[in-house]
């Protein structure tokens, strides 16, 4: 369920994160094999995904979240950068935006989801069926050595980076 009096600072923290993402897009584009842009465009949708899920918006939430799992395949080396992901990553940031500004006009996510979440999810189902590490949770080792981890400790990370994450926007959302 929608929480409307969050609305507005959902819509505040997610214009910035959409900004980052095309930003971090734009230079995906050129620099495809760059890890720290890769976790940039992970940091921000997975960003928008948690404040989504916070405030109760589901059209937001499904398409980022099926957006995280594509991301994640990328981050692991699972998947590599192409056209077609970067023409649809493009799409969805432009339907977020699209969302944003339904939210902030009408209260209401009213745009279709379900067409992105569709081709995001044929995208990471080409991945799995291509042959995987064996459904394990693994990181890229170029983003693992740039983190000083170990690739098994990734999970304990992401979710010390959620906490952190959920921390800053409840932050946000009091200063504001």
């Amino acid at each position: 369920m929608m929480d409307v009096s969050l609305l507005d600072d959902f819509g505040v923290e997610a214009g910035e994160h959409l900004a980052y993402l095309e930003a971090g897009l734009l230079r995906l584009e050129t620099e495809p094999g760059d890890s720290d842009v890769l976790n940039e465009v992970f940091r921000a949708v997975h960003s928008i995904k948690g404040a989504a899920n916070f405030v109760g918006l589901e059209r937001f939430a499904t398409l980022t979240h099926r957006l995280e799992n594509l991301l994640d395949l990328l981050r692991q080396g699972r998947r590599q950068v192409t056209r077609e992901i970067i023409d649809v990553l493009m799409d969805a940031k432009d339907r977020m935006v699209l969302l944003a500004d339904e939210l902030q006009r009408s209260g209401v996510e009213a745009a279709a989801v379900d067409d992105l979440v569709e081709r995001v999810t044929r995208l990471t189902e080409e991945s799995a069926a291509g042959g995987g590490a064996g459904g394990k949770k693994r990181c890229a080792e170029a983003v693992c050595e740039k983190a000083a981890v170990q690739p098994d400790e990734e999970v304990a990370i992401d979710e010390a980076y959620d906490r952190e994450l959920f921390e800053i926007f409840i932050r946000q959302l009091t200063e504001n």
